[in-house]
């Protein structure tokens, strides 16, 4: 499982950064860093992602959605 918070903060960004790249708001990512709720389906994949290789954020930055 993907630990967001840690994520977040090893990529140096703030939550609403990391919301508009990941393509969640802000209160998904806070209740996702909280234990509250689990990333699922394509957002857990976007993340494990992102874990995999943190360069990966500045191409999600790009996309416009």
């Amino acid at each position: 499982m993907v630990d967001v918070k840690e994520l977040r903060l090893s990529l140096g960004v703030s939550r609403a950064e990391f919301a508009d790249a990941v393509g969640a708001s802000t209160a998904l990512v806070q209740s996702w860093e909280l234990g509250r709720r689990q990333p699922t389906g394509v957002a857990l994949k976007v993340l494990a992602l992102l874990q995999r290789n943190p360069k990966l954020l500045t191409e999600l930055r790009r996309i416009e959605g």
